[in-house]
């Protein structure tokens, strides 16, 4: 990502941003093949186009978070599941029955949401996504009642 948060002093998502171990990714509408399911997704990571993670905004990643939960999916895999990683990492577990990373999958729009371009995939190691958690409970923890109110003018 571009730029980690600066807010009331305390700096945020700096190593979820520079860490190797998660991908952004775009499943065109042609490569996305039938309807959003965990075996649909495996079928189109190969085609998928990765956006390189510096040239992204935060918000772009968490609006991406959002429409996972929102209407989505949320798909934890192992190697079995999935075959191999995208993104590997050093910490990836060589038993292929044990779940080593976590998919968020959300449609991917246009300007409006009936544009339907195919979907957003972000592939997590669970090193990456524990420190996207530590920090997102840490900002939404951060004291003071307008501190989240000034996270739409920093991201």
């Amino acid at each position: 990502m571009d730029k980690p948060i600066s807010l009331n002093g305390q700096v945020f998502f700096d190593d979820f941003r520079t860490s190797r171990d998660w991908t952004y990714l775009r499943v065109s509408r042609e490569a996305a093949s039938g309807q959003l399911s965990a075996y649909n997704v495996v079928q189109c990571l190969r085609k998928a186009e990765e956006i390189p993670s510096d040239g992204l905004k935060l918000d772009a990643v968490m609006w991406a978070m959002r429409n996972s939960f929102a209407h989505g999916g949320i798909l934890p895999m192992s190697p079995s599941q999935a075959g191999q990683r995208i993104r590997p990492s050093a910490n990836q577990l060589h038993d292929a029955r044990h779940i080593d990373r976590v998919y968020f999958v959300s449609k991917w729009t246009g300007d409006s949401i009936q544009d339907d371009l195919g979907w957003i995939v972000m592939e997590f190691g669970l090193t990456a996504l524990r420190t996207f958690w530590e920090d997102w409970k840490a900002l939404i923890l951060v004291p003071g009642l307008d501190a989240l109110d000034q996270l739409d003018r920093v991201a």
